[in-house]
């Protein structure tokens, strides 16, 4: 599934030996795409609100439980991406 608007840079974090995609958005709100299958999420950096989409109940438990332990890095990956830079590598 290509990115909603074609605007996003995109990485990829770890967890458990799975990948997480995670697409930075450059928009005004802080937040990142997650998806999984044909699933795909708009996920709220701090708040951790599902803004847009769905992802099956254990999947977002798994994506938000990664997000939290790197919101450092999630954060930094955003702004920069917000100000077209590369975001890097997250975890």
């Amino acid at each position: 599934m290509p990115p909603p608007n074609g605007n996003e840079n995109a990485d990829r974090g770890h967890r458990g030996g799975r990948d997480h995609p995670v697409l930075l958005q450059r928009s005004s709100a802080s937040a990142f795409h997650a998806r999984f299958a044909e699933h795909q999420a708009l996920i709220a950096l701090n708040s951790w609100d599902v803004l847009e989409g769905s992802l099956p109940a254990p999947k977002l438990r798994a994506v938000l439980d990664w997000a939290k332990a790197h919101e450092d890095e999630l954060v930094t990956c955003w702004k920069k991406a917000v100000v077209r830079q590369s975001p890097g590598k997250i975890g």
